[in-house]
């Protein structure tokens, strides 16, 4: 369904609220098949859902219950558009210790790099996990990082100008996942 978006040309539904959470299932079966025990750390603010969920689904998938802490990464711009100066590093909260474990980085969407490099640099600089992984719902090209995502929900390719819209219940009212095209 294409529909108009303020500030935007048009917006189209790439996946449903069921197709998401499918998503999310695939993602989180790449999780549980790679790591014995991970802890999940999603970034604040839609990464930290996500991350609940993926926890949810191990339990289905392996019978155990990651936890899961946050950490913040707060953007302060008028709009989305991205800048490197514009992002704060938060806290770290985590409910067991992160020494000696593999960490799982959740957040929505990969684009640029940017949002996951600063969660790293922070978790760094509070704990040393025994590893990094980086499990993200989209990822989408436009990387200027070094960067590498280890578990990918879906790959959608689009435009420099374009934004992916992860929706979530708790923030937005509804679920799914949008692909918003910019006006010229």
């Amino acid at each position: 369904m294409r529909v108009a978006m303020a500030g935007h040309h048009t917006k189209t539904n790439l996946y449903t609220a069921s197709e998401m959470d499918a998503c999310l299932r695939d993602l989180t079966r790449q999780i549980v098949v790679d790591v014995e025990a991970p802890v999940l750390v999603g970034v604040y603010r839609r990464g930290l859902p996500l991350a609940r969920r993926i926890a949810r689904h191990a339990v289905e998938i392996s019978g155990h219950e990651p936890p899961v802490g946050k950490i913040e990464i707060q953007r302060y711009t008028d709009d989305l558009a991205l800048r490197r100066d514009g992002m704060k590093i938060g806290e770290l909260d985590v409910p067991v210790p992160l020494e000696d474990r593999t960490v799982v980085v959740v957040d929505d969407v990969f684009y640029t790099g940017w949002t996951i490099y600063r969660a790293i640099g922070a978790l760094l600089s509070h704990a040393h996990p025994a590893q990094i992984r980086v499990a993200v719902l989209v990822r989408r090209r436009g990387e200027v990082l070094p960067v590498r995502c280890h578990y990918v929900g879906r790959v959608v390719e689009c435009g420099d100008r374009d934004i992916i819209a992860v929706r979530l219940q708790e923030f937005d009212g509804f679920e799914g996942i949008d692909l918003a095209t910019m006006e010229d």
